[in-house]
C-alpha cells in the first residue's frame, strides 16, 4: 500500500469508507470530544525510530552446514536479537546497530556472533547489508 514507505492512516471526517479501507485501523480525529494525539505522537516517534535503520539489498550470504536441534534453552543475546527484529518488524539488522542500541555489549566480538549464529542456525544467519554492512538475519 505505501510502497515500503510507513503510512499512518487519519480520519478528519465523518465520511462513507470505501469497502477496502474499512478494514484499514486508522486514527480517527472526526470528533472533537477525543482526538488520539498522543497515539499519534507515538506512532511517529516509532517512524523516525525505524527510520534510523540501514536499508538492505537481498544478496545475503547463508551460514554453511546443515541444520540441528535447537538447544533447550535460546541464549538471551539471541532472544534480544529476535526480540529486536520482531517488535520493528524487520529480517535482519547490521551488526553495529546491535551494538549501538545495546542490544549485544561491545564486548561480545564478531568471532562470538559468528559462533553464536552458528549454534542457531536453525533460527539465525549472516547477512550482508546494503554497502556491503556484515549484519543478521532470522530465518
Amino acid at each position: 500500500m505505501g510502497k515500503g514507505k510507513p503510512i499512518i492512516p487519519i480520519r478528519l471526517d465523518t465520511c462513507l469508507m470505501h469497502p477496502k479501507l474499512e478494514a484499514i485501523h486508522y486514527l480517527d480525529f472526526s470528533t472533537a470530544a477525543h482526538q488520539p494525539w498522543s497515539i499519534l505522537i507515538e506512532q511517529i516517534g516509532k517512524i523516525e525510530q525505524d527510520s534510523e535503520l540501514p536499508e538492505y539489498d537481498q544478496t545475503l550470504q547463508v551460514s554453511e552446514g546443515g541444520g540441528g536441534d535447537l538447544p533447550e534453552e535460546i541464549d538471551p543475546i539471541v532472544e534480544s536479537i529476535l526480540t529486536y527484529l520482531n517488535q520493528r518488524g524487520l529480517q535482519m539488522v547490521s551488526i553495529s546497530r546491535l551494538r549501538t542500541r545495546k542490544i549485544i555489549d561491545e564486548k561480545f566480538s564478531d568471532k562470538d556472533l559468528q559462533g553464536l549464529i552458528q549454534k542457531y542456525r536453525m533460527i539465525l544467519r549472516p547477512a550482508r547489508l546494503k554497502g556491503g554492512k556484515r549484519g543478521v538475519a532470522k530465518l
